[in-house]
């Protein structure tokens, strides 16, 4: 795939970073004009443009930890560790719908995910379920069990099937007939379903999966939490250990990179959690949590991987 002829834009010299006390989820709403944050008990909502906090969602009991936006723009859904799964309107901030039936603290749920005409939400969480909810109505309509821990969810790949991951295995299930497929594996952090590939990371390694769960390429890293695809990349983000941080893996020769970050958020480990990508702008976000002080959300050229003000 071809790289972005974009040219980079770099004004490092005096950021302005929007903060909170950690970050565990990021989303872009589909325009790129708005980044939602998801931390400990509350959501907000960034303006990217000038990165000033434009809503501010004081949430339900405990930290949220994942939040996406509807594909319309008009609302957010965010997930807490109490069980909750709330949408809110981005205008106002308020409540507008709950999808109830996770159990609560300390089975949390951990991701939620917009089907991509928005008419579906799927939500996963510790109590070892994968549920999948009507937009409309709020009422479940599937749910699937598994063995342990669900920790993560992607639509596809294709639109009738859905991809989630545990503590243990990997799963990619064919909606309307539940049946499925499963791979045994080490604990999943995320699952992306990319050009009909599935990207899962686990045993401090990204692997690529064809649909049949057949591994046919791996890239060594490892504590991975999240990963975006960008035209000829891979970004991927780590919470620990020796790969703590952001690369960025060119998928052409397979060598890798670590993204740049500014001090103060560089002094020191630091876990990432969250990474969202604006595709159309070429621009990558992330919440980087170091171990002394508050998060910052950074943001990236894709390209150049030059530091951007938001």
């Amino acid at each position: 795939m071809a790289k972005s002829a974009r040219a980079p834009t770099n004004r490092s010299g005096n950021m302005k970073r929007p903060s909170m006390s950690a970050v565990y989820g990021l989303a872009l709403n589909p325009d790129g004009t708005l980044l939602a944050a998801a931390g400990p008990g509350k959501g907000i909502i960034f303006d990217t443009a000038s990165g000033n906090a434009v809503i501010k969602i004081p949430g339900a009991t405990g930290h949220a930890y994942d939040v996406d936006f509807a594909p319309d723009s008009k609302s957010v859904v965010i997930c807490f560790h109490g069980g909750h799964v709330r949408q809110y309107d981005v205008q106002s901030g308020d409540e507008i719908a709950s999808y109830t039936g996770h159990a609560g603290v300390p089975q949390g749920v951990r991701k939620v995910k917009f089907s991509p005409d928005g008419k579906q939400l799927a939500s996963v969480a510790e109590d070892s379920t994968l549920r999948i909810w009507d937009t409309q109505s709020t009422d479940e309509l599937q749910r699937f069990k598994a063995r342990a821990d669900v920790n993560t969810v992607a639509w596809g790949p294709g639109e009738s099937h859905i991809t989630f991951a545990t503590d243990v295995g990997l799963h990619t299930v064919e909606i309307a007939s539940r049946r499925g497929m499963t791979l045994d594996t080490g604990a999943i952090a995320d699952v992306q379903v990319v050009n009909n590939q599935i990207l899962a990371a686990w045993d401090e390694a990204i692997r690529f999966l064809t649909p049949d769960l057949e591994i046919t390429r791996t890239l060594e890293q490892c504590a991975v939490s999240r990963m975006r695809a960008y035209e000829g990349y891979l970004f991927a983000a780590s919470w620990s250990g020796a790969d703590a941080g952001v690369h960025r893996w060119d998928l052409s020769d397979g060598t890798r990179q670590r993204l740049p970050l500014p001090a103060p958020v560089g002094d020191g480990p630091h876990a990432v959690w969250a990474l969202a990508i604006d595709a159309a702008r070429g621009v990558l976000y992330a919440g980087c949590n170091p171990m002394n002080g508050s998060s910052n959300i950074v943001a990236w050229d894709c390209a150049s991987l030059d530091l951007l003000d938001l």
